[in-house]
């Protein structure tokens, strides 16, 4: 009968007694590093997320969105007629052209998120290639071509990266490739 004995195994390996069985290796959690109080509230949150299966309400911004800056702000940020335009007292403050070029630019951008640049979007994107702003005249060209070569979003930058590799590029320098991956 031939006796092995504990002492030629790696450290953590054991042999179960009378059998010669390998046991797993022991392992020995440290101790969590103890939990400063400003940690405690994102503490007590991790904890509650991952010992419960309940869904979770969502939670509301207090104040208002504003599309010319894209922040929320508070309630008194907003003149009565902001309100309802979704503008802020400063951004109401910049000139008027401005603001429509922030919003013209964000409507573009938009044509390229969506997953079909329709027949209304070109027209409404000829309209912006004439404006007199050269930035909103450029980025309306570029997606006007866009829609020519490749309406439909799936496939839409292989399409373009192997029949129009300067499209590409200019959606590249224009920023607008980022558009399309909203």
């Amino acid at each position: 009968m031939i006796l092995i004995t504990n002492q030629g195994l790696p450290p953590g390996l054991k042999l179960k007694p009378k059998t010669g069985v390998l046991l797993p290796p022991v392992i020995i959690a440290s101790p969590e590093p103890p939990i400063q109080e400003t940690d405690l509230t994102e503490y007590f949150f991790s904890q509650a997320l991952l010992n419960s299966n309940v869904r979770h309400k969502k939670v509301n911004i207090m104040g208002h969105y504003c599309r010319i800056c894209g922040s929320t702000k508070p309630n008194e940020k907003f003149s009565g007629k902001g309100h309802r335009n979704h503008v802020c007292k400063e951004c109401a403050k910049m000139p008027k052209e401005e603001r429509d070029a922030i919003e013209q630019e964000v409507e573009i951008f938009g044509f390229l998120s969506q997953s079909n640049i329709s027949k209304k979007n070109i027209s409404r994107l000829n309209i912006l290639a004439s404006s007199p702003n050269e930035h909103i005249s450029n980025l309306a060209d570029i997606v006007i071509e866009v829609a020519k070569v490749k309406p439909h979003k799936k496939r839409r930058l292989k399409v373009l990266e192997r029949e129009r590799r300067d499209l590409l590029h200019k959606l590249r320098e224009t920023g607008l490739i980022y558009a399309h991956h909203l």
